[in-house]
């Protein structure tokens, strides 16, 4: 078999192929080099020696050429063995160092190696053989004092006495003047609570401060400052401080739901129990109070021909006398006197001299819808004429009631009248509504 040599990587195949079977180079036709076959007779042992052996200068030396051929054919891109040596040994590092940190996180390392509890190198003192020999100790049984509240924890007496200290007392240094943070606190729920803060004069003294309370049930106050709600009014907090007093208010501006009380239930009652009216149609509301829930009135009068009532309480005045009107709420009766002293002059006209009378208004102009005036009529002398009737020209411009309380009603036009010893008086009145 016919052998060829790559060029580029010095691989020796079979001359039938065109290309190297390693690197895949092609390789260019060529009459193949002949290659001898050693025979195994003449191998040397060992490797060494021998007539076909390398030596200088023989068939079989290698090429000085060739060799340089395919070092320079070798990957450029290959990394050399001290770097990759050198890179294993730093991650390996790493990963120890890794390792042993987390190990310290979770605090896995001997107790020897912790540096909060340094390890004493010296041997621990050996033990006397008689407590070897001794009694193995009993488990310590719990004290009262352990199951004690530690504010009824009580120390016990002892009798012996307390080593005198050699210290001295410290000096008293006095209070020479007192102020408190603030001079007034309001409340406006119970409970509510603030801290008074004083100042001492000089900064040096060391004398305590007692606080007190007027009024406990108003408000309390610890021997810390602070101050508590209970009830509403006012009390003063006093701070005391040897000689010096300083004082604060507070007021609880509040009702405290305990103190609050249910209101007694009232009888009904009448907002007039004796009224008179003084000229015809004159009304006037009898109102009842203190009703019971779910109960009604019903009014009467004893004498219609004088007043009567209408369901609501409202009397007119219809002639002149005394009258009683009544009112009846779950069996209880109330009555209300109604004295009416009407002028017949007046309501009649007859024997009534009109001269000199004017009305307080003879053109009024409106501009609101539901504005209203009061006219009158008054005599000679200036006084009010009483028992008058008093008409509108047209109630849906505007509406004149007995007291001569006129009110637009709408756009337009009218007049207001009455009568007077057989004389009518008239007022324009003008609504020009907006």
């Amino acid at each position: 078999m016919k052998l060829k040599k790559c060029e580029y990587c010095g691989t020796e195949f079979d001359a039938a192929l065109s290309q190297c079977p390693l690197c895949g180079k092609a390789v260019q036709p060529g009459a193949a080099e002949p290659q001898p076959v050693m025979p195994a007779a003449y191998k040397p042992a060992g490797g060494r020696g021998g007539k076909f052996s390398k030596k200088k200068g023989g068939h079989f030396a290698a090429d000085p050429k060739k060799e340089k051929e395919a070092k320079s054919a070798e990957n450029p891109y290959k990394i050399p063995k001290w770097m990759m040596v050198t890179i294993c040994v730093i991650l390996g590092l790493a990963v120890l160092m890794g390792a042993a940190f987390a190990l310290y996180q979770l605090s896995w390392f001997p107790k020897f190696l912790s540096p909060k509890e340094p390890v004493s190198m010296q041997e621990p003192a050996q033990q006397p053989a008689q407590e070897a020999a001794s009694e193995p100790s009993q488990p310590a049984v719990p004290t009262e004092q352990q199951y004690m509240n530690e504010e009824d924890y009580q120390p016990e007496e002892s009798d012996e006495q307390p080593e005198e200290s050699d210290e001295q007392p410290e000096a008293v240094v006095p209070c020479e003047g007192l102020t408190l943070a603030t001079s007034s606190i309001t409340f406006d729920e119970p409970e509510r609570f603030y801290n008074i803060t004083v100042q001492k004069l000089p900064e040096t003294c060391n004398q305590e401060v007692t606080f007190t309370s007027s009024d406990e049930t108003i408000a309390t106050v610890n021997q810390q400052g602070k101050v508590v709600a209970v009830n509403g009014g006012t009390a003063v907090i006093t701070a005391v401080c040897g000689d010096q007093t300083a004082t604060c208010l507070v007021t609880c501006d509040f009702i405290a739901e305990e103190a609050q009380e249910q209101p007694e239930e009232l009888p009904p009652a009448l907002n007039s129990t004796d009224m008179t009216l003084f000229y015809p149609g004159e009304q006037a509301p009898l109102i009842v109070s203190n009703i019971p829930e779910g109960a009604q009135v019903t009014f009467t009068s004893e004498n219609a021909s004088v007043a009567t009532v209408t369901s609501s309480g409202t009397i007119t005045a219809v002639g002149s006398g005394t009258t009683t009107v009544r009112a009846e709420v779950s069996g209880t009766k109330l009555e209300c006197i109604v004295r009416c002293k009407l002028d017949s002059s007046a309501e009649s006209g007859a024997d009534v001299d009109a001269e000199g009378c004017t009305l307080s208004h003879s053109d009024v102009t409106m501009a609101f819808l539901g504005e209203y005036f009061k006219i009158s009529l008054k005599d000679a002398d200036g006084n009010r004429v009483k028992g008058l009737s008093w008409k509108s020209g047209n109630t849906g411009v505007c509406t004149v009631d007995a007291d001569g309380v006129v009110t637009a009603t709408g756009k337009g036009t009218t007049t207001v009248s009455t009568t007077y010893g057989g004389k009518s008086f008239e007022c324009i009145i003008r609504c020009n509504l907006k």
